[in-house]
């Protein structure tokens, strides 16, 4: 599932060879199904140090934006 209007989608384990496909300005919101997985990409970008803008983690994830925000984002 994913929430319309996002840019990229990159799965966590392509994170490492796939840095430079993100943005270097701007800010970046990661997220995947519960937010833990994108918990780590986070950290892990802002380890990085690529990325000049702020980094994100969708607490909850996909999952608690279909319940808290557009309920017809497919759970998975």
């Amino acid at each position: 599932s994913s929430i319309g209007g996002t840019d990229s989608r990159i799965m966590h384990l392509e994170i490492p060879s796939r840095l430079e496909e993100l943005p270097s300005q701007g800010d970046i919101v990661v997220y995947c199904r519960s937010g833990q997985r994108s918990d780590a990409v986070a950290r892990f970008i802002v380890d990085s140090g690529l990325c000049n803008g702020m980094i994100y983690n969708l607490l909850g994830g996909i999952n608690a934006w279909s319940d808290e925000v557009d309920p017809n984002v497919v759970k998975y």
